[in-house]
């Protein structure tokens, strides 16, 4: 989460839950606290604690799925009340992760992935994403979109009025180093589809 500051004009960084869901409702109570003109968070946790701490500061998101089933917006076209922002299809996506798992290793009989099934936003993202052969939507264009949204809400926009995004812009990632610790080799046609291939 981050505030923005209105005495010094710019941007205030407050501290992060370092991966502990649990300090998420204590920090976004401060930001309420301290009436900063919007939130702007990013996973799934950060968001939804964001919005039961306030019904009224404006909460732009970054999110890999399932906004309406967590509860966060009532439908992409009308989110609804004081949140909005960008999914970036991470369920979505899974059958095309697995399908490159496969041709990366043609010879798995399974492939097996451990998740909370407690978790609403367990749906293979991170896991697949720190895979050596990755495919999702452009991060980058995605927290684009929410600083375009933070913005259009310190001009006046209302979350309400701005449906939420879907990333239409995704990226095959390859990275070889992970892959060699892995003993894997990466096929010619997996690497012929990568737009980017870390060494």
């Amino acid at each position: 989460m981050a505030e923005r500051s209105r005495k010094r004009g710019g941007w205030a960084r407050r501290p992060f839950a370092e991966a502990r869901d649990d300090q998420l409702p204590a920090l976004a109570t401060d930001l309420v606290g301290r009436k900063v003109d919007v939130i702007v968070s990013f996973g799934g946790g950060a968001p939804r604690a964001a919005k039961a701490a306030s019904r009224t500061i404006p909460i732009v998101f970054a999110i890999g799925g399932a906004l309406i089933a967590i509860g966060l917006v009532a439908s992409l076209a009308r989110p609804g009340g004081n949140v909005t922002g960008v999914s970036w299809l991470g369920g979505e996506l899974t059958s095309k992760r697995l399908e490159l798992m496969s041709e990366l290793v043609p010879d798995a009989k399974s492939i097996a992935l451990l998740v909370n099934p407690n978790n609403p936003q367990t749906r293979m993202v991170r896991e697949m994403q720190e895979a050596a052969i990755s495919y999702g939507a452009s991060l980058t264009a995605a927290y684009r979109q929410v600083g375009i949204y933070a913005g259009k809400i310190l001009k006046g926009s209302k979350p309400a009025d701005l449906p939420v995004q879907q990333s239409t812009i995704f990226e095959l990632v390859v990275n070889l180093k992970t892959a060699k610790a892995l003993g894997l080799t990466i096929p010619p046609s997996i690497l012929s589809r990568a737009d980017e291939v870390i060494e």
